[in-house]
């Protein structure tokens, strides 16, 4: 947030250009709340949960993934698919048992820059905007899209709306 408030978002956008995955609900560019569902400390997200008991607040750190395509070497061919599983070989780790070893994909298209998402038959489902996608299934990401993998809730943010966010949390503090 601190850097982010220091760019224009030209700036910003030149420095950091991926669109990100952050580990909450992001509405109207408001975070939300967790749904409180007991402790997991795997991913948290920043909060202002009130503590009833002890009358203040608590705060999270906001967990956010950037999405970056694959280096590609000239000898070699890149796979442009990120997979979002379980073991540490994935590109984006979520180490939960809800998740599964392969669980989903997304990819960048390099001629237009649509995003994809695919499902990969995972044990618990792969969710977009509220609706399950079917194995092997892709859906088409806009950003501000709300994804879940397992019970894990992510908002999908392009770069733009990625600052736009970072300034809003940074006017809160």
């Amino acid at each position: 947030m601190k850097v982010a408030a220091q760019f224009e978002r030209h700036d910003f956008l030149l420095s950091q250009p991926n669109a990100v995955l952050i580990n909450a609900e992001v509405r109207d560019g408001k975070l939300l709340p967790p749904p409180i569902r007991g402790q997991n400390k795997t991913l948290v997200h920043l909060s202002s949960i009130l503590d009833q008991k002890k009358k203040r607040e608590r705060q999270h750190p906001v967990r956010f993934i950037p999405i970056r395509r694959p280096a590609q070497n000239k000898d070699e061919t890149i796979d442009p698919w990120l997979t979002i599983g379980r073991m540490s070989d994935a590109h984006i780790m979520i180490n939960d048992y809800t998740i599964s070893k392969r669980h989903a994909r997304i990819r960048q298209e390099p001629d237009s820059g649509i995003f994809h998402l695919e499902e990969l038959g995972s044990t618990n489902g792969t969710w977009h905007n509220g609706n399950r996608i079917e194995p092997d299934t892709r859906a088409q990401l806009q950003s501000g899209d709300t994804l879940r993998f397992g019970r894990y809730m992510f908002t999908f943010l392009n770069a733009r709306h990625f600052y736009d966010f970072l300034i809003e949390l940074a006017e809160m503090k």
